[in-house]
This record gives structure tokens, sequence and C-alpha cells, in this order.
């Protein structure tokens, strides 16, 4: 019989989370949310995502920037690495953009309709995290993960 972790996985509240559906490649998508969003997307080291029906861990790729104005970090997270999704139960999503920091509520607002406006971009839709069992460990599994790139990068 499998054990249940009766632990609930800490992690930073996020301050936007959307589903993007495209065609686009990872680094076009980068490319056209740095223009769209004024930010500075930069790939780093794949995301490592604990499988826990498979017992392993897969990578994804993961895209970040740090916005020292606004105080936030925003991630771009491909929903699949090839071989598997990160998150099954959105698999009409291709990628997740991810936004924590310590904007005002009203600062990501239009950040849905700047994202529509892209060309290759077919649908954007928000998440709630609490929403799919599977995104707090995730986001836990993010936050580890940028100690450590960022631990690289000093």
């Amino acid at each position: 019989m499998a054990r249940k972790s009766l632990l609930e996985p800490a992690y930073e509240p996020v301050g936007l989370f959307l589903g993007i559906t495209t065609t686009l490649r990872d680094y076009r998508i980068a490319h056209f949310l740095n223009k769209v969003l004024d930010i500075d997307l930069k790939s780093v080291d794949d995301l490592p995502v604990y499988v826990e029906k498979l017992q392993h861990i897969a990578r994804f790729p993961l895209f970040w920037h740090h916005h020292r104005h606004l105080r936030s970090d925003f991630f771009l997270a491909a929903n699949s690495n090839g071989e598997m999704l990160m998150l099954p139960t959105l698999k009409n999503f291709n990628y997740f953009l991810i936004v924590k920091g310590d904007a005002p509520d009203n600062q990501f607002d239009e950040v849905q309709r700047l994202l529509r406006n892209i060309p290759g971009i077919q649908a954007v839709f928000p998440v709630a995290p609490e929403s799919v069992k599977t995104i707090p460990p995730i986001l836990a599994d993010l936050e580890l993960h940028m100690i450590e790139v960022i631990k690289h990068l000093m």
C-alpha cells in the first residue's frame, strides 16, 4: 500500500500562473514574451520534477528572468520534455508562464491580453495552482531548483 504524505509542500505564493497553447518552439515564445512584456527570459538548467507515478525525476525546459523593479521572477516552463508531460491533467497547454513576486495585484492584469496578441499563440488561460494537486509540488521543486541556479550564477 502506498504511503500518503500528510505534509503539504511549502512554496511562495504565485502572482500569475498561465497556461499557453502554441505551436511555437520554446526559444520563439521566450523571444515574443521578452518583447511584449519587456523582460529578458533566458534559458536556465532544465527544471527537475519528481514524477511520483514513475518514481523518478524528469527534466523540463525552463526560462527565467528576475525583474528588479517589480521584484518579481518570471518563469516559462515547458509542459513537455519530448517524452512525457509535466502536468498531464493540463495536456492542452504547451507552456506555463509563472510569475512570483511582490508586485501589486493588478500589475499582471494585462498579461493575458498581451499574450493573446502574439502570433502563433492560440490560447492563454489562467490556472489556479490549488486546482491541480500536482502543481504545488512542482512549484516547490521550482523554488529549490532556482536556489541552485542562482548559487551557480554567483
